[in-house]
């Protein structure tokens, strides 16, 4: 046998026993359980594909804005109320005497209460001295500023106490110069702290006083504390 022939031959025996070569599958890591991992994907020992962590927020609602509902005040309760009355023979006198024309005056007198009933049973009655000046007319007063002494009566009709009263009364709506003679604030003894308002309206009319001048007016009017 010539070399070709051995050669020939050789080639053969070498084509027959080839191996196909199998082109290799791309390798993917295997978690413990034996189950390929996904590609890129964190697993936990179970072998499940952990989803992708992500960032969860605690949604913070609004705060209502809160609102206070507006309510109107209650009316301050009245903690006594009296009948206003002049005595006779000595009704509050004006300085100069009251005409149509509201002008600076100065009014002095005296005024009982009687008939008082409210949350202070034991004060019936009481007898008051007054001194104020301010601007005023036969229709009326504004801003009459004084101080006034209130002495207090029980039922027996004995004395039972003194207040301080400081007025700064006195409206043109009140029609009368005494219209506000008893409007302020208590300063003192029962009642102190107490805001007052009232007075008397004259028995006379603004056109009589206003014709021939009034240097003196009584009348009757009621007054309030609170």
């Amino acid at each position: 046998m010539n070399v070709t022939s051995i050669g020939a031959a050789a080639a053969g025996v070498m084509a027959a026993l080839s191996l196909t070569a199998v082109p290799a599958r791309p390798q993917t890591a295997t978690s413990l359980a034996g189950v390929p991992a996904r590609p890129h994907a964190a697993t936990f020992l179970t072998g499940v594909p952990a989803r992708p962590q992500t960032a969860t927020f605690l949604t913070a609602a609004p705060a209502q804005p809160r609102t206070m509902a507006l309510l109107p005040a209650a009316p301050r309760a009245v903690t006594l109320a009296c009948d206003v009355g002049t005595p006779p023979g000595s009704p509050p006198t004006f300085v100069p005497a009251l005409t149509l024309m509201p002008g600076q005056v100065t009014v002095r007198g005296a005024l009982w209460l009687s008939g008082c009933h409210g949350s202070r049973p034991r004060l019936r009655s009481a007898w008051i001295t007054l001194r104020a000046t301010g601007q005023a007319s036969c229709a009326g007063a504004r801003g009459l500023r004084g101080v006034a002494t209130i002495t207090w009566y029980n039922a027996a009709g004995r004395p039972i106490g003194s207040s301080k009263l400081r007025t700064r009364g006195g409206d043109l709506a009140d029609r009368s110069a005494g219209g506000g003679l008893l409007t302020g604030t208590v300063t003192s003894g029962p009642l102190a702290g107490r805001r007052s308002r009232g007075g008397i309206t004259s028995a006379d009319s603004v056109l009589a006083c206003a014709m021939r001048g009034t240097g003196a007016i009584s009348g009757a009017g009621r007054v309030t504390f609170g």
